[in-house]
């Protein structure tokens, strides 16, 4: 699978518009208690076939290393690729250790394997 790495909506704690809104706070909120860890999104034809389900702990296995994160199933992500929000540092480092993606980069896959943990 294609892993990429990239801009979202939610910046977890460091986003300083959704700090000053009510409405992207509730909305933020739900993630947060879902996912307090950050995720990694998933196709749902993908995790299915994986035998992985919403909030299952998943292998990412990359060639500089491996990454236990939570998976999120969506169908906002295209089949074939996961999706790393930029801010999730702790997957960048284990996956890529000193190399890893700069800003201008970020729509770049890196080739990965999934499994359940």
């Amino acid at each position: 699978m294609a892993m990429i790495f990239g801009h979202a909506l939610y910046y977890w704690h460091q986003n300083v518009l959704v700090q000053h809104s009510e409405t992207l706070k509730r909305e933020l909120r739900v993630l947060l208690l879902d996912y307090p860890e950050g995720f990694v999104e998933i196709n749902d034809d993908d995790a299915r076939g994986f035998g992985i389900r919403d909030g299952d702990k998943i292998r990412v296995r990359g060639s500089s290393g491996t990454a236990v994160t939570t998976a999120r199933v969506t169908r906002e992500v295209r089949s074939g690729t996961i999706f790393v929000p930029f801010f999730v540092h702790a997957v960048e480092k284990q996956l890529l250790g000193a190399v890893l993606p700069d800003m201008g980069n970020l729509g770049k896959p890196v080739f990965v394997k999934v499994e359940k943990a």
